[in-house]
C-alpha cells in the first residue's frame, strides 16, 4: 500500500486521471550580511514564537522575477533598499525544504554590504521599530552564535556565509 506522502510526491491516478507531483512553492529572499551578521526579521503572525526569525523572503509573484521578489521582500520587511547590481554582483543558490508539509524553494542572493551602503538607522543593530511596517515585529543583525538560537531550523544552512 502506497503512503500518504508517497502519493503526493510521485503521482496516482484517480478516476483515471493522473494526478502530477506536488509543485514547489517558490520563494526569494536576501542572505544580507553586514559587519559579519546575518538580517533576521520576524513576522508579526509569529510573534509569540522565538524561533520564528527568518531572512527577509517571499513568495515569487506572478509577473516578478526573483530578483524583483527578493528586493520587494527586503525593502518590505527590513525597510533596507539595495539596487539590483548589488544581487547581480551577489552569489545565488537555492535552498529546497519541506515546511507544514509542502515543499519550498528559497532562492538565495547573498549580499555583503558597507557602513556606507546600509541606508536604515541601527540600534543596537537592530533596525529601529518605528522604521518597520506591515508584517515585521522585528528586525536586526545577529551574529552566528545568535541567529543560531532564533533562525528557523530550515535556515540554518545559510549561516555558513558567517564567519
Amino acid at each position: 500500500m502506497m503512503r500518504f506522502n508517497e502519493y503526493l510526491t510521485e503521482g496516482a491516478k484517480v478516476d483515471n486521471i493522473e494526478k502530477s507531483p506536488i509543485e514547489s512553492h517558490k520563494l526569494s529572499g536576501v542572505v544580507l550580511i553586514y559587519n559579519n551578521k546575518i538580517l533576521l526579521v520576524r513576522p508579526k503572525k509569529f510573534k509569540r514564537k522565538m524561533r520564528k526569525w527568518s531572512i527577509p523572503k517571499g513568495h515569487i509573484e506572478r509577473k516578478m522575477s526573483k530578483m524583483q521578489t527578493a528586493l520587494k521582500e527586503l525593502q518590505e520587511e527590513s525597510r533596507v533598499k539595495l539596487k539590483k547590481r548589488h544581487l547581480k554582483q551577489s552569489e545565488k543558490f537555492t535552498l529546497n525544504y519541506i515546511k507544514a508539509g509542502a515543499n519550498k524553494d528559497l532562492t538565495c542572493y547573498v549580499v555583503n554590504i558597507s557602513k556606507e551602503e546600509m541606508n536604515v538607522r541601527l540600534f543596537n543593530d537592530m533596525i529601529l521599530g518605528n522604521f518597520l511596517k506591515g508584517e515585521t515585529v522585528e528586525a536586526g543583525f545577529f551574529s552566528k552564535e545568535d541567529a543560531m538560537t532564533i533562525i528557523e531550523k530550515h535556515q540554518l544552512e545559510l549561516l555558513k556565509f558567517l564567519e
